[in-house]
């Protein structure tokens, strides 16, 4: 709960009150990117947390993409290899692709 509330308000920091931070924004969005808690099947509620701190992520860099997409342009081919490679690994699920490819195209 307390690293889902973290990202949601880096993300509103970077877009609105330092919008003339690029730099910063890329710093949040490669934060999200590379958050990837690591899954104990046993513990339901645990697996369920984790799920929705995974849909916040999606949803806050798909915010990013729609408030600056002209900054995340010039690192196009860069964040798309990335996401590439992480879509690629064994923990993610069929929505969190579609939601980065959906993150990608809004950038484009």
């Amino acid at each position: 709960m307390i690293k889902r509330r973290v990202i949601q308000l880096m993300v509103t920091f970077s877009t609105a009150a330092l919008d003339n931070r690029p730099d910063l924004m890329l710093k949040i969005l490669e934060h999200i990117l590379l958050t990837r808690p690591a899954e104990y099947p046993a513990n339901h509620a645990y697996t369920d947390a984790l799920k929705e701190l995974m849909n916040i992520c999606t949803m806050e860099i798909q915010r990013l993409a729609m408030k600056m997409p002209d900054h995340l342009m010039v690192v196009y081919d860069q964040l798309q290899s990335k996401i590439s490679e992480i879509a690629a690994g064994d923990g993610v699920d069929d929505r969190t692709k579609i939601a980065f490819h959906t993150f990608l195209f809004t950038i484009k």
